[in-house]
């Protein structure tokens, strides 16, 4: 597991140095209408290769339907998160923009601990309070730099 986890770490520090590439020549919706197409068509590979799971999870979404909300719900969260993280990407710094949006694990811990009751552990918390110390030191750093 932990190289796979190593794995999406380093993709998902790349990912937004190639959204810059591209966003240092084209617009964001551009950016975004074409990530979105070539997302659509990978959806479709790979849901051809997964049928069977597919087809067992629709007959369960056929008698949930709060569960089609939560895609409706999750496409419009992923789309605006998207759109707005493309157009920061393009108007500021990478590694800013990137150390800032690292908040979110903080944020996922406190809600899954209020709404599904998971236990945050004290080397949990800990990290949490790393998180907080680099992004206010990124902060100082970066408006030190400005000044």
């Amino acid at each position: 597991m932990i190289w796979e986890l190593i794995i999406v770490a380093f993709l998902l520090g790349l990912y937004p140095l190639i959204i810059k590439s591209a966003l240092n020549h084209i617009s964001p919706p551009t950016f975004m209408l074409g990530f979105g197409i070539c997302y659509f068509i990978f959806e479709i590979i790979y849901s051809t290769i997964h049928y069977k799971i597919l087809k067992k999870d629709f007959s369960i979404l056929m008698n949930k339907k709060f569960i089609f909300g939560i895609f409706i719900l999750s496409g419009f969260i992923v789309s605006s998160i998207n759109f707005l993280h493309y157009d920061l990407i393009k108007k500021y710094k990478v590694y800013y923009i990137t150390s800032i949006l690292s908040i979110y694990p903080i944020i996922t811990a406190l809600l899954s601990y209020l709404f599904l009751k998971e236990y945050i552990s004290l080397y949990a918390f800990i990290g949490v309070i790393l998180i907080i110390s680099g992004i206010i030191i990124i902060n100082l750093s970066e408006s030190l730099n400005t000044t």
